[in-house]
């Protein structure tokens, strides 16, 4: 699984069992900032971090413990695609940026983000997207990234407790950290 995985995410993950190599170039090359980040779910319900864990459920798609699924697009897999927030883009006008340092983190707030349209939460508006998917703006609790690419830099990187999170029922399309904050 390990070097499927190193494939279709383009990273180098850490020894698992016996050492293996890394398969041929990933799916999407045109973009290696996501490629610095964290190692990607190993495939089983073994911890990314403390708390969190991604678990496959079938080839290629994975179940957070909220209940997300993520799975491959024609381009690359959704995760990889998400994780494109957890660094700044310069070469962008605008960027929306997590805070978290690793896969784990960026998900987990996610999942939070999932348990709150769950509950009917005040603070989650909803409205319907294109192909029959769902587009939700989610005013989290705390901060949960800030405002990059070129105007957040002349910003200073104003932080933001904004998500949008675009779902096809639970199936993760995007996810990233949006303005102006609302309180």
């Amino acid at each position: 699984l390990q070097p499927k995985l190193e494939q279709w995410t383009g990273l180098d993950l850490p020894e698992i069992g016996q050492a293996t190599q890394q398969g041929d170039e990933p799916v999407d090359s045109a973009d290696t900032s996501s490629q610095q980040r964290p190692a990607a779910p190993s495939g089983t319900s073994q911890p990314t971090d403390s708390s969190f864990a991604l678990q496959e459920i079938r080839e290629d798609v994975f179940q957070s413990p909220a209940g997300l699924l993520y799975t491959p697009s024609r381009q690359e897999h959704r995760i990889q695609h998400v994780m494109r927030h957890a660094s700044d883009d310069l070469d962008r006008p605008v960027h929306g940026v997590f805070d978290g340092n690793s896969q784990a983190e960026v998900l987990s707030v996610l999942d939070e983000a999932w348990q709150m349209i769950q509950a009917d939460h005040p603070g989650v508006q909803q409205e319907p997207g294109e192909f029959g998917r769902t587009e939700y703006t989610i005013d989290m609790p705390d901060r949960i990234g800030f405002v990059g690419g070129q105007q957040g830099a002349r910003q200073n990187q104003p932080g933001t407790n904004r998500l949008t999170l675009i779902l096809d029922g639970n199936r993760v399309i995007t996810a990233y950290p949006d303005w102006p904050p609302r309180h």
